[in-house]
């Protein structure tokens, strides 16, 4: 799955890549069960809740407005989709605005009307807009090869490149927290992850790295620890203090799949 968002108490919705999306009742941790699924004409990279409905990053397909209806069973209905030339891969909504990474064509920026959204702004930058996240009217984009681009939003119909900084590979993921100064932790993949101090935003400086055997995907930042999609190895947790190299506290592997006995790989392969 490439992403979760919640849409009530204990129900979460998930962007499943090319199976589209799946509505998840998750009040018994212990035994979850599917509610409804809903294909989409793209894959569903990215996900975000907002009042009403569901936004879902497409892939191809651009970004996609879903309406999670109240009855029992509840049901999944596709509002609107509005097209792009890029690769949806991520978005986030605050308020009435929704911010969608669209790869090699930039960030979009929309604004809800009723079940649809109106295109308020483009912005298109050096690299491959993987994943976004959002503090005030700060935008961070994880830009893949160009590294970490922070647009000022605070006209959404006119951001504006506030820096850039430089990653050493290909910057897959963002996160940012706000503590006693404004940070970022970048998913750097072969290069690890990336602490990024943000007090000034026109010149973001790095602070800290740690470079793990596998690829960083993804990062989640609470407090001082740092939660890495860690590729193959799976989950990775870091201390992160802002103004030192993050150290590692713990693991835990990703799981792997079943070998086949050589009975059924053989099966397999005549049919």
């Amino acid at each position: 799955m490439n992403g979760l968002t919640l849409v009530g108490a204990g129900r979460v919705v998930a962007a499943n890549g090319p199976s589209g999306i799946v509505l998840v009742d998750a009040r018994d941790g212990a035994r979850p069960r599917a509610l409804a699924s809903l294909a989409l004409p793209g894959a569903a990279m990215g996900i975000c809740a907002y009042p009403g409905g569901v936004a879902v990053a497409a892939g191809t397909a651009g970004l996609v407005l879903l309406e999670v209806g109240a009855g029992e069973p509840p049901r999944l209905r596709l509002r609107a989709r509005l097209d792009t030339p890029g690769y949806a891969r991520d978005v986030i909504a605050r308020g009435d605005l929704l911010y969608l990474a669209d790869g090699d064509d930039g960030v979009r920026i929309y604004r809800r009307e009723g079940g649809s959204a109106r295109e308020l702004a483009r912005w298109q930058g050096k690299g491959h807009a993987f994943q976004l996240d959002l503090d005030g009217n700060l935008l961070a984009v994880a830009e893949g090869t160009a590294g970490l681009a922070l647009l000022d939003v605070a006209r959404p119909e006119r951001p504006a490149l506030l820096g850039r900084l430089a990653m050493r590979d290909t910057a897959r993921g963002v996160a940012l927290q706000r503590g006693k100064t404004l940070r970022a932790a970048v998913a750097d993949g072969t290069a690890g992850l990336a602490l990024v101090e943000l007090s000034r935003p026109a010149s973001p400086s790095e602070v800290g790295r740690h470079k793990p055997e596998r690829s960083v995907n993804r990062v989640v930042l609470r407090g001082e620890l740092a939660f890495v999609a860690n590729d193959y190895d799976g989950l990775l947790i870091l201390q992160a203090p802002l103004a030192s190299s993050p150290t590692p506290l713990g693991s835990l592997p990703a799981p792997r799949p079943a070998k086949q006995p050589a009975a059924k790989k053989a099966a397999a392969k005549k049919r």
